[in-house]
């Protein structure tokens, strides 16, 4: 059982230990916090809002950890923190086109994933905000570069009407 101050993810750390896979699949509207992208190997989020793509993740998450387990990729997560709370509408016509640019991203030049944590703007936690994150094979420092660029387009987008509903 855990305590109030630990968490699922810290508990199943604890059990499996530093040597299992942990790959996790998140709602997008989670909190992408340090310490989960400490805990886990492998973290997907949704990409949709609304929620219209749980298989697509549920089908790349497992494809994800068993390439690591089977050595053919060694992942890596870089997170950026966009530092802004709103509600990241993907039918609404300028976050579907970044949806689909980060989508088109993956696959090549060694990115395995992006992820835009919405986080839940109502929360009353620490580490509330928008947050990127992106798994490279291999390579932290092309991800933490990557997250801060795709981080910086998300925020340059702030406030227009078409894009997102504010809190």
């Amino acid at each position: 059982m855990t305590t109030s101050k630990e968490t699922f993810l810290e508990r199943v750390r604890a059990l499996v230990g530093p040597k299992c896979v942990i790959g996790v699949e998140l709602d997008p509207h989670c909190h992408l916090t340090v310490k989960r992208v400490k805990l886990a190997d492998i973290i997907i989020l949704y990409k949709e809002y609304p929620h219209t793509d749980q298989v697509e993740r549920a089908e790349e998450l497992p494809d994800l950890v068993l390439k690591m387990i089977r050595g053919q990729v060694k992942p890596v997560m870089s997170l950026y923190d966009c530092r802004q709370l709103a509600w990241y509408r993907t039918d609404m016509p300028l976050m579907r086109d970044f949806v689909d640019r980060i989508k088109a991203t993956e696959g090549k030049d060694s990115v395995l994933s992006i992820s835009i944590g919405h986080c839940f703007p109502l929360s009353d936690v620490p580490e509330v905000g928008s947050r990127v994150l992106v798994i490279m094979d291999k390579d932290k420092a092309k991800g933490d570069t990557l997250a801060t660029e795709v981080g910086m387009e998300l925020v340059s987008m702030r406030g227009q009407r078409s894009w997102v509903d504010k809190c």
